[in-house]
């Protein structure tokens, strides 16, 4: 199996801001309902200023770089629980890329599973609290079950986009544990989590960069 190169990496993040660019105002009108109403905004802005920052990394941009100025660029431009959390998606799935030329299947495991540990810790966030981690949990399970299959990136970029959607689907009827939603549990009781759609927003970007 080919492993994940730089060049995709690179096609990846340009997709993802233009998939957050698209998705913005639906973003912003799902948290409007449970939140702030910014959620779209801040995804779109920090995604944007991380691309802005790509042509000084070089034509061939080192993976962790790329994921390290991502995160950078959420902690710094972004701000607020969106910038930090996924300032720390990003910058600790980078550490887990550090002197990679490509990322096979367990390379993304360790990188993954990296950051979904780190934001559990950061955030005091569990499954079930309806955040993020409700999307992004049932994608780390998805791919360590289909590495164990032997299945192609095809199959597991498929697995991931699919698991994503489904664990963000299941916080519709979920009340809020962790955020300011929650000091109101019932008020987000029928709306599906911002952070999670936009961990399913990124594993379907991951997947259709793979074209």
């Amino acid at each position: 199996m080919q492993s994940l190169n730089r060049d995709y990496w690179q096609k990846t993040f340009a997709n993802l801001a233009t998939a957050f660019e698209n998705e913005k105002v639906a973003l912003c009108q799902m948290d409007g309902v449970i939140g702030d109403g910014d959620h779209g905004a801040s995804m779109a802005r920090g995604f944007a200023e991380a691309l802005a920052q790509f042509p000084a990394l070089g034509d061939s941009p080192e993976i962790a770089a790329m994921f390290s100025t991502t995160g950078n660029a959420f902690l710094g431009k972004v701000g607020g629980v969106t910038g930090v959390i996924f300032g720390t998606f990003f910058i600790e799935a980078g550490k887990k890329a550090e002197g990679l030329p490509e990322t096979d299947p367990g390379a993304l495991t360790a990188m993954l599973d990296a950051a979904l540990q780190a934001i559990k810790k950061r955030g005091k966030v569990q499954e079930g609290d309806k955040s993020m981690i409700d999307a992004l949990a049932p994608a780390v399970d998805a791919l360590k079950e289909r590495i164990e299959n032997g299945s192609d990136w095809k199959e597991i970029l498929e697995a991931l986009a699919e698991s994503a959607r489904q664990g963000s689907e299941a916080t519709r009827p979920m009340a809020a544990k962790v955020g300011r939603v929650r000091y109101q549990k019932e008020k987000g009781v029928g709306h599906v989590d911002p952070g999670s759609v936009s961990v399913a927003i990124f594993f379907r970007t991951l997947k259709e960069s793979l074209a």
